[in-house]
């Protein structure tokens, strides 16, 4: 019988054969697939049981601190954004807004993935303006909230405006009064 030498291709019942290959083969690749599947279903020592609440709590701990890469970091930032954990729901800021847009016929998408930097609550694209729609506790309103500072919105904004998409951020108070004239002063 005829092996493959790639081990992508093989199945679990080829496991007893895996690891001899991985180890010709050579790849650290190669060895950690065949090393998973080996270890799949109940050749794993952890089939059918639970950590203890006391394990647990000890690999918690354990991970306390440790900081990741900035290449993990940019990576997990571009699959969060990419694959949002959260269904993005139309808050009734959100829908004042929307409605004043569509008063005025404009064309906008809502919750979009911009240049993978941001996910921004409406795009203009004719006029290339995102509107972000800042709940006042959730972005640190100066109104309300003068000592909470929301960094990260800033630097969302910098880096959008790099690729030439102006970004206006209305505040939660400001649409709850008259959303459409908000709409009115910026087309």
């Amino acid at each position: 019988m005829k092996q493959e030498t790639r081990i992508r291709h093989w199945t679990v019942a080829d496991t007893s054969t895996v690891s001899k290959a991985a180890k010709e083969v050579g790849s650290r690749i190669d060895i950690k697939l065949a090393r998973s599947i080996r270890m799949r279903g109940e050749n794993n020592s952890m089939y059918g049981k639970k950590h203890s609440a006391e394990t647990l709590r000890k690999m918690r701990v354990a991970q306390l601190g440790k900081k990741q890469s900035a290449e993990s970091n940019r990576k997990n930032r571009l699959w969060q954004l990419n694959n949002p954990c959260k269904v993005f729901s139309n808050t009734t800021i959100e829908q004042a807004i929307a409605k004043a847009l569509t008063n005025k016929n404009v064309v906008f998408r809502q919750n979009v993935n911009l240049l993978n930097i941001a996910n921004v609550d409406f795009y203009l694209q004719e006029y290339r303006i995102a509107i972000q729609c800042d709940g006042c506790y959730w972005h640190g309103c100066p109104a309300h909230f003068p000592e909470r500072v929301r960094a990260y919105d800033k630097l969302q904004d910098a880096a959008l405006a790099r690729c030439g998409i102006n970004v206006v951020r209305f505040w939660e108070h400001d649409i709850r009064e008259n959303s459409q004239q908000l709409i009115d002063s910026l087309i």
